[in-house]
């Protein structure tokens, strides 16, 4: 089944959901104040335990599926301060943090990963297989897909070179933005790559045959060649790693980003900079189509 989009980036009936003891399947859109109500009607039973029981979702037009479950405390995020004290809410954790900690962490990945200039197109909902899929001809030809070549050397896990390779010489990873643990995911696939294009002309040389093997355009071909002999040379400030987080933003910031993840940044901005690539981070404009990673309630 595709991933659960995000409810706030949702029309009503594209994610239909029950909550916990409830047979039917509806299409109401799941927002806090139905939450609110659900848990009034179960106030009898404590609310720590009523959280950690799970709503069942479905994307419309996959109800053959079966329904994925999902604890509600993973679908709270929030941010608030209680007696002085500030706590993060995020994938079913609460957190106490120190307010001076958390404006520095801000202060410095706002310094450190900036928003790339690349005109990226637009995001209409979906899943990643589905923008990467169509992101060639929607850039008018500037991107290139290459995930679909995963590189398998010696002694090391298959990895994927880039998502997409731009004809100014990006490597881009995509994820769905919402979950940490996705993003961790991507953080892993990001460091794997850099290292290992930056050590291995093995590596380098699968991403060259990949874009030969996918296109015959004179500039997506000099950029593979462009990246592989600067990474050959050991300039790899002569790349850029790009993050492509697909979904909403309610602002264009990077403490929208759930706690755990802007942790999981910091440390990859550092290895990143320590092998020498420059590093960015993207958002492309989102147009409601139909479907974007995993409903999420913010309080």
């Amino acid at each position: 089944m595709p991933p659960i989009p995000a409810a706030e980036d949702t029309p009503a009936r594209a994610v239909k959901y029950a909550f916990p003891g409830e047979r039917g399947i509806i299409g109401q859109a799941l927002t806090m104040e139905v939450l609110r109500s659900w848990l009034a009607k179960n106030r009898e039973t404590p609310g720590a335990v009523l959280l950690k029981q799970p709503i069942r979702f479905v994307l419309e037009g996959h109800e053959r599926d079966r329904p994925t479950p999902i604890p509600m405390e993973e679908l709270l995020v929030a941010e608030l301060d209680v007696d002085g004290r500030h706590y993060v809410l995020s994938d079913g954790e609460v957190l106490r943090v120190d307010s001076t900690f958390l404006q520095d962490l801000n202060a410095r990945l706002e310094a450190a990963v900036p928003w790339s200039d690349f005109p990226f197109p637009t995001f209409e909902g979906g899943t990643e297989p589905d923008y990467l899929q169509h992101a060639g001809e929607r850039s008018h030809g500037r991107l290139l897909l290459l995930d679909e070549d995963p590189v398998r050397l010696p002694g090391e896990t298959p990895f994927e070179v880039c998502d997409l390779l731009s004809d100014d010489r990006r490597l881009i990873f995509a994820k769905l933005k919402g979950r940490s643990s996705l993003f961790s995911h991507l953080a892993v696939q990001v460091e794997t790559a850099a290292e290992l294009l930056l050590r291995s002309e093995e590596a380098r040389k699968a991403l060259t045959r990949a874009a030969r093997r996918r296109t015959k355009d004179a500039a997506l071909l000099a950029a593979a060649d462009a990246v592989a002999g600067a990474l050959r040379e050991h300039r790899p400030d002569d790349v850029t790693i790009t993050l492509l987080l697909l979904g909403s933003w309610r602002q264009r910031s990077l403490t929208a980003l759930p706690l755990v993840s802007r942790l999981r940044l910091r440390r990859t901005a550092q290895r990143i900079a320590a092998l020498g690539y420059r590093l960015e981070i993207a958002a492309p404009e989102f147009h409601r189509g139909h479907l974007p990673a995993r409903p999420r309630i913010r309080t």
